[in-house]
């Protein structure tokens, strides 16, 4: 299944568990699903843009295993041509350019912070289609957002203290190391499969301010305040 990476019985036209239809792709500004990256990686439903790149669900036909595939996707600076080629919009070379290498720093940043307890690790960075990309491991589970609402709005401290203590550390030494996320909100938290907490939803620093040549990626009642005072 493109949508979940789950096993699809044969002859079914939807998946039992995501319900994702079978043949429906992804809008055309970004790659269509059954893509293969790197001879290794198979590109499946999109499932955010915004910012400096577009995140799909994949599979890593090596490892067999479920994998979060990111492409630097600037749409303020590139379109999709022919053969998924990203091409660059005129005038914006040198932005993109810049920013790619940027993107492609930021990842190697966090690829060095991958066995810190609440990272999702990421594991491979390589150059295709005129782009970058980064591969991460799958982080099951559901948002902090979808837990508290399941949870009338309310944790328990008992519950919460031993979570986020972990957390805490993690971002110390993040911000130690040169590294900020600016996006921290509920829907960025994850519980993992094994009851931890996981830090999700990393992108570029300009990517979450107003003003910059990428398109601001605000997290409503989340960002820094002076996010706000723009239209």
């Amino acid at each position: 299944c493109m949508g979940c990476m789950n096993p699809l019985p044969e002859g079914r036209d939807e998946c039992g568990i995501c319900g994702y239809p079978v043949g429906k792709q992804n809008p055309p500004l970004y790659l269509p699903t059954g893509t293969v990256l790197s001879e290794r990686y198979l590109v499946g439903r999109l499932l955010s843009t915004g910012g400096d790149a577009a995140c799909y669900i994949g599979f890593d036909q090596v490892a067999k295993s479920t994998i979060l595939i990111r492409e630097f996707l600037p749409d303020t600076l590139c379109t999709r041509g022919e053969n998924d080629q990203v091409e660059i919009l005129g005038g914006c070379e040198h932005t993109f350019t810049d920013y790619k290498e940027e993107f492609r720093a930021h990842a190697r940043g966090l690829a060095r912070m991958r066995d810190l307890p609440s990272m999702i690790p990421l594991y491979d960075i390589f150059e295709q289609n005129g782009t970058a990309y980064t591969i991460a491991e799958y982080c099951d589970g559901v948002s902090l957002e979808t837990r508290l609402a399941q949870s009338g709005g309310r944790m328990r401290w008992e519950e919460v203290r031993p979570l986020f203590m972990a957390l805490m550390t993690s971002l110390s030494s993040l911000h130690a190391a040169g590294v900020v996320h600016l996006g921290i909100c509920p829907e960025n938290i994850r519980f993992g499969g094994d009851g931890k907490l996981r830090l999700d939803g990393f992108a570029l620093a300009d990517s979450r301010r107003v003003s910059t040549d990428l398109k601001p990626h605000l997290l409503p009642g989340y960002s820094a305040p002076e996010q706000y005072g723009f239209d």
